[in-house]
């Protein structure tokens, strides 16, 4: 048995839930039928996707992919059926996207020493920093050989988000605003915490939109717009984890080190805080800074996110106006709002 993905028609891509599917009436039940979807076609695609791997080590990237709500793998999904593809092209794609989020999450515990990921111990916290490290590199490895075996356009838009993901986090150590952007068209002139917000997650929202539309063979002008879309929900969706994590939270729980150097950068995109000329404000001066102006942080950052979401749905603009557009229309809110 070889790790590629099974031909349209054989295997697990024949299953019932597979069937091409017409525009939906329900948004609520589509958007939890993907979900159940994905949920159910999980276990046969795991085991194809890491076929070459001994069975332990399958359970391990079992344990860790298998588990959250699957938010961007559905938007993948949802993408590609407006776009006239089917569940089953967008599948092998959804893995992939649901293997890079996994793996990050992985990377991310140890760097940040978070030893609690989903109401569970870290994945280091249990196999040691050295076994979580190169399990993560394993899902990262396969999930571009996989993509590879799709097309050059799935692995070079797998691969841009990895990439894009790790400078993130890498420029976030650094202080983001003394670093280059070069290299991430679009973003240069905006401001460090809009920089940080789309490497750190608007990314891989991005890259998951796009490779719906990629496996629905949509042209290039659709999977640009696709792109937009997925980037805008993604940082809308980091600015609400933000506003809740450090700017209302840190009233009931202290902040990490991490936190803090995140939140002075979050104060200085908005004018509360002096980041001028390299000075880096102290712990206690950001804390005292996030709490005179939480009541005005809140009010600018929930502007912040209404701008992101409005500008998702308008890059869709470019898709006629169907019932499938407006399905699409939906899952910003649903997503961002209900933090899903």
């Amino acid at each position: 048995m070889t790790g590629a993905l099974p031909a349209p028609g054989t295997g697990i891509a024949s299953h019932p839930l597979h069937a091409a599917s017409s525009p939906p009436t329900d948004f609520a039940a589509y958007w939890e039928l993907l979900r159940e979807r994905l949920i159910a076609c999980h276990p046969a695609l795991i085991q194809r996707y890491f076929a070459t791997f001994p069975q332990d080590l399958v359970e391990s990237i079992d344990s860790v992919v298998g588990g959250g709500k699957k938010v961007r793998a559905r938007i993948l999904c949802a993408v590609c059926e407006a776009l006239g593809g089917s569940f089953t092209d967008a599948l092998p794609r959804a893995m992939a996207i649901e293997c890079v989020q996994a793996a990050s999450l992985i990377h991310d515990d140890w760097v940040d020493g978070d030893r609690i990921r989903r109401s569970a111990p870290a994945v280091w916290t249990l196999q040691g920093a050295r076994r979580a490290v190169l399990l993560a590199d394993v899902i990262f490895a396969t999930s571009l050989e996989r993509c590879a075996e799709l097309g050059r356009l799935d692995v070079l838009a797998l691969s841009k988000a990895i990439a894009t993901i790790a400078a993130g986090a890498y420029q976030e150590a650094l202080e983001l605003a003394e670093t280059r952007t070069d290299r991430f068209p679009g973003i240069e002139s905006r401001s460090p915490y809009d920089r940080l917000i789309f490497l750190k997650t608007g990314a891989l929202f991005a890259a998951a939109a796009e490779l719906g539309a990629i496996s629905a063979r949509a042209d290039a002008a659709l999977q640009r717009a696709a792109y937009d879309y997925g980037a805008r929900i993604g940082e809308a969706y980091q600015l609400a984890d933000d506003l809740e994590d450090l700017v209302r939270r840190p009233t009931a729980a202290p902040l990490q080190p991490q936190d803090t150097s995140a939140l002075s950068i979050l104060l200085g995109r908005f004018g509360l805080i002096d980041r001028h000329h390299g000075r880096e404000p102290h712990c206690a001066e950001v804390l005292q800074c996030a709490k005179t102006h939480v009541a005005r942080l809140e009010r600018v950052m929930e502007d912040e996110i209404s701008m992101r979401l409005a500008a998702a749905t308008i890059a869709l603009k470019k898709l006629p106006e169907t019932p499938w557009r407006r399905i699409l229309e939906s899952i910003p809110n649903e997503v961002v709002r209900r933090k899903d």
